[in-house]
């Protein structure tokens, strides 16, 4: 199954500015082996692994400006501009549900789903 990458996971740094020049990187689970993730649905796009966020902090190097990411499972770390880790997500496959520091549940079938609203 294909999925898109929430947006949320990366876009933002921990005080809500955008991560502007930041970098999100993907292993496979548990190793120092870097996975793919792709700029397309077709999966025939790979992005950089470090990926490098635009002036906007969204997904550079590619056309479609989402990250799609493959069956398995990853650790993915979101980096500052200037190297700082921010965020740390481990074990992250593509049937998993994440909750942000909000209120909101982002649901990875590639749309957004807030479970709090009733």
């Amino acid at each position: 199954m294909r999925r898109i990458l929430n947006e949320a996971i990366y876009r933002f740094k921990n005080d809500g500015s955008l991560n502007n020049g930041g970098s999100v990187e993907f292993k496979a689970a548990g190793t120092s082996t870097d996975k793919d993730v792709y700029d397309d649905y077709d999966r025939t796009t790979t992005l950089d692994n470090p990926l490098t966020l635009d002036s906007n902090a969204r997904a550079s190097g590619g056309s479609s400006g989402e990250i799609y990411i493959d069956s398995g499972s990853y650790d993915i770390t979101v980096k500052d501009s200037l190297g700082n880790t921010i965020n740390t997500l481990n074990d992250i496959t593509d049937d998993i549900v994440l909750a942000t520091t909000g209120s909101n549940v982002f649901d990875f079938n590639g749309s957004f789903e807030d479970v709090t609203a009733g």
